[in-house]
């Protein structure tokens, strides 16, 4: 994402008047390999595959607004991973997580967490260090720390499923994960803000399980530990919340988490700028970005 991309993305973000709504898109390890014909494999593990392959992106897309920008990622591995989950690596997909936490009871026996040296959370910071000033002499800036979100987090970890009845059959133990899963997200995004250093002015937090839950259990499971993310970061910086689901009544509470508006998925985009455009403080003609 060049400079003043990020500046007219920031303005949409905090609803300012633009002369003509901008696009913007997430991209990502999902869709990049198999646009470009590269193998998912060679995309995540070969450093000069992935540094050509965003940059033949940004350069064959030059008019839009591609987020977070330049992702280092490992599909949805890095979070879960720090947590005990086994991934899986495919030459044609991307990796994909297996739940081990088969107990709940047994996140009291988990070891510390350490984002700078786990699994794939210190391989990715690794490969951030490697190529942050490569990206930087391009002309381009790294905006956004990104992380998925502490149900998703707590989903891999212990297998949705299990989660989904965890939140009403052992709701102290399903608060004790996602408390944990908050807390590492917290940890890792600014682990992240260190590696990529002062061009960092936003956070990017991908959660669809919060769609999977009623108004209730949104109230008590997800917007405190939502909230709690937001709030360890500056108060002036973007915040953008990401989900494929229909998360219908919640939609409105998410802005007191202190997310500017709601990112969604193409399965509920439209429903759910229709929900944005029924708060007053939304005009229409925001609800352009489109989901990956």
């Amino acid at each position: 994402m060049r400079p003043q991309q990020w500046e007219k993305f920031k303005k949409a973000a905090r609803l300012e008047k633009l002369d003509k709504v901008p696009m913007a898109f997430i991209i990502d390890s999902p869709w990049i390999p198999g646009y470009l014909s590269v193998k998912h494999m060679d995309y995540f593990l070969d450093p000069e595959v992935w540094f050509q392959s965003n940059l033949k992106i940004n350069n064959e897309f030059g008019d839009v607004i591609f987020v977070p920008s330049w992702w280092m990622e490992y599909g949805m591995a890095a979070e879960p991973s720090a947590l005990g989950s086994k991934i899986k690596f495919w030459q044609g997909n991307t990796p994909s997580e297996y739940h081990t936490l088969y107990h709940i009871e047994d996140i009291e026996n988990f070891p510390d967490y350490e984002v700078e040296s786990d699994t794939f959370m210190g391989m990715t910071l690794h490969r951030i260090r490697m190529q942050r000033q490569r990206i930087l002499d391009t002309g381009e800036i790294l905006p956004l720390i990104t992380s998925r979100g502490p149900l998703c987090t707590a989903g891999f970890v212990r297998s949705t499923t299990d989660f989904m009845i965890d939140l009403v059959e052992k709701p102290e133990w399903a608060h004790k994960l996602i408390s944990l899963c908050t807390n590492l997200i917290i940890d890792w995004l600014k682990a992240q803000h260190r590696t990529m250093g002062d061009t960092v002015e936003g956070i990017f937090i991908l959660d669809d399980i919060v769609g999977f839950i009623n108004e209730e259990h949104y109230q008590e499971f997800a917007h405190p530990y939502l909230k709690k993310i937001c709030d360890a970061f500056p108060k002036d910086w973007v915040k953008i919340y990401h989900n494929d689901a229909e998360i219908g009544a919640c939609l409105d509470h998410l802005p007191d988490c202190g997310f500017q508006r709601p990112e969604l998925g193409e399965t509920n985009r439209h429903r759910g700028c229709e929900g944005a455009r029924r708060r007053p403080n939304v005009p229409d003609g925001q609800c352009e970005s489109a989901g990956s």
